[in-house]
């Protein structure tokens, strides 16, 4: 069956070059760029719900029986990429020339109605272009955030300016971010940048802004205060200021006072001088960048592990640093991954989360034991363990919970390599995946080869 596709895929591109019966001339661009792509009806209307509705017979122009239709804001090099696409199914950016045409070939992608093609361009890209998204960072990142269909390029941003903010406020383009596309990134729990140098930034963009004030901040005078206030007055409320420390505060904020409320300099004065001072209620919380250490897994993904120890399966808000603390006792490639280290460093240890990275995969698997790895040769009863596959790349997941009916085995706690959750249904050590106790299966096959594996500790928040 596969050859017979094949044999009618090349078929069908053969009216791509071959082909001497086009019915729609399609003039693409403007001024000096334009140029006449020559097409058929039938193509452009199968392969693109834009063109099915563009293309409807009491709407369009003809001309010799010819229809004609224009697309000026399509470049012709763009255009002539999409137009292969549509009747070969594949494209090229490998060239270099193309490669600056990326944005613009995922936007008319995307106007067209060409879903499939704007998803495996945006995953082709990260995979294997990444240098381009990193140069081009603040650039893919404000078009990622105009288009819905660019979630994939959007998600890939953000991980990495949080990972990697240098990436994002040392860019010569850093000064061009738009105001909301900035708070969008200041206001992340996980952007892993001191909170002076997030203040020292934002005041680096207000100065910058046309027209530019003065950048020697001892020498701005009350009007040049003032228009940077007015500048960054939606952007300084989402800066965690408390945070920032006493001799900071008094270097870098207190010359420039006068950006912010005469309430919220005082609540500053009163938190730095008066000792034992509590936070206000209305302060903003830490940063929780880093997940003490992990290297499997990121804030965001544990924040929704979080959220899922509370059985908050649906809805999702702010849980790690809040409500939990996940406190790393074991990382298998640092401490061993044998069952002698994992009694000597997590038995009774309280409530803890398994992190396990699988061996040439891009899913991680786990599970929650709300009681403690006691190794005592004996199953243990509880209603609140779970199980679960995260896909890093694809933000997907898969969430199993004990069964009812079986809680009085949800946690098999033996002294050798027999310690699982439920009947095998993850029995880390022995590489085993089975659907016996719990909900749903979380992973494709029986078995896995574990990588690396992470143990922590869940502390509730008082």
């Amino acid at each position: 069956m596969s050859d017979l596709i094949n044999v009618l895929l090349k078929d069908i591109s053969q009216l791509y070059e071959n082909s001497d019966d086009f019915d729609v001339n399609i003039t693409v661009g403007e001024g000096d760029d334009v140029e006449i792509f020559k097409a058929h009806s039938v193509i452009l209307r199968a392969r693109s719900n834009y063109f099915r509705a563009a293309l409807f017979k009491d709407w369009i122009k003809r001309k010799d029986n010819i229809i004609i239709f224009n697309k000026p804001n399509i470049k012709p090099k763009v255009f002539k990429i999409l137009l292969k696409y549509f009747y070969t199914g594949t494209y090229s950016i490998e060239e270099e020339n193309n490669q600056e045409l990326i944005l613009e070939l995922l936007i008319a992608a995307d106007e067209l109605a060409l879903t499939d093609l704007v998803e495996n361009v945006q995953s082709y890209i990260i995979n294997n272009k990444f240098n381009w998204v990193h140069q081009n960072l603040i650039q893919v990142y404000k078009t990622a955030t105009t288009y819905d269909g660019f979630k994939i390029f959007r998600e890939y941003c953000e991980e990495l300016i949080c990972g990697r903010p240098e990436l994002f406020f040392e860019s010569q383009d850093f000064i061009s971010m738009d105001k909301s596309t900035l708070i969008s990134i200041i206001k992340r729990d996980e952007l892993e940048l001191e909170e002076i140098e997030i203040w020292n930034n934002i005041i680096k963009w207000g100065i910058s802004q046309e027209p530019q004030i003065n950048s020697n901040l001892l020498e701005l005078t009350r009007k040049d205060l003032n228009e940077l206030k007015n500048r960054l007055d939606e952007i300084l409320p989402h800066i965690r200021i408390f945070h920032i420390t006493g001799n900071d505060f008094h270097e870098k904020i207190w010359p420039i006072k006068k950006i912010l409320s005469k309430d919220l300099i005082n609540q500053l004065i009163k938190f730095h001088i008066v000792k034992d001072s509590n936070l206000p209620t209305d302060a903003l919380s830490k940063r929780s960048q880093k997940l003490d250490n992990s290297i499997i897994i990121k804030f965001q993904q544990a924040d929704l592990l979080a959220n899922w120890i509370d059985r908050n399966d649906d809805a999702y808000e702010r849980k790690l640093g809040v409500s939990y603390e996940f406190q790393l006792l074991l990382c298998g490639s640092r401490d061993g991954m044998d069952m002698k280290t994992f009694r000597n460093l997590c038995g009774n240890k309280g409530p803890t989360l398994i992190i396990i990275k699988l061996r040439g995969s891009d899913q991680i698997i786990g599970g929650y034991n709300p009681l403690s790895w006691r190794l005592l040769n004996h199953w243990q009863a509880t209603p609140e363990s779970f199980i679960f596959s995260l896909n890093m790349k694809k933000n997907s997941y898969i969430l199993s919970r004990v069964q009812q009916a079986y809680s009085s085995y949800a946690i098999k706690d033996l002294s050798n390599n027999g310690v699982s959750f439920g009947n095998d249904d993850l029995a880390f050590f022995n590489g085993a995946c089975n659907k016996s106790y719990y909900e749903k299966r979380i992973l494709d096959t029986t078995t896995f080869n574990m990588e690396d594996f992470e143990v922590f500790r869940v502390v509730k928040n008082k």
